[in-house]
């Protein structure tokens, strides 16, 4: 399951730039691109929080096997608060980061940013409301989810990239984002 997963995920980052090609033309590819490399630095701190988080959850939960889904409820607090004021901060410079680091062509990558940076926040929850499935063996949840997210994304970039170019691919991305955590979250209360 997380072989399938793994190639829902890849795609999932990849497609929005392949029907940018395909519906628009590649100058957009290319703000678009600029804009996803540039969501990267608060994805790695998700990425970085969501490597050391692991054994702290497990630890947490036999150490506190009453208490575990109160403490994983404030870390999901915290951490979305650090994610918000991250990508937040991203956000709101990065039409100036833009202009400082490249040409002016590129200013156009400064409105999908804003997108993605929420999608971002989005994504950083993931670690936390997708623990429950972990730790109820249920990984096969994570390779439908994304699965399905990755087919809802294919269709919002159907959609909204002739509406809105390359804002129409970072919210479907964002939105896609958004499907899965929600869906994690679902599973790991019903689990």
């Amino acid at each position: 399951s997380f072989i399938f997963s793994g190639i829902a995920v890849w795609l999932l980052g990849s497609i929005d730039r392949w029907m940018l090609a395909s519906l628009v033309n590649v100058e957009n590819v290319g703000i678009y691109s600029i804009a996803f490399r540039l969501s990267v630095i608060p994805f790695f701190i998700s990425l970085a929080f969501g490597n050391a988080w692991s054994p702290y959850a497990i630890k947490i939960k036999s150490d506190y096997p009453k208490k575990y889904k109160t403490v994983y409820g404030n870390i999901l607090v915290i951490i979305l608060f650090i994610m918000i004021t991250v990508s937040g901060g991203l956000a709101l410079f990065c039409g100036e980061i833009i202009y400082l680091i490249l040409p002016d062509v590129y200013f156009l990558s400064a409105y999908p940013l804003i997108i993605l940076c929420i999608g971002i926040i989005f994504q950083s929850t993931q670690q936390i409301t997708g623990f429950g499935i972990t730790l109820e063996f249920k990984t096969k949840l994570f390779a439908y989810i994304t699965v399905v997210a990755t087919i809802l994304n294919f269709f919002g970039n159907y959609i909204l990239i002739p509406l809105y170019k390359v804002n129409g691919a970072a919210l479907s991305t964002t939105l896609s984002y958004l499907f899965i955590t929600v869906f994690y979250l679902i599973c790991t209360r019903v689990i």
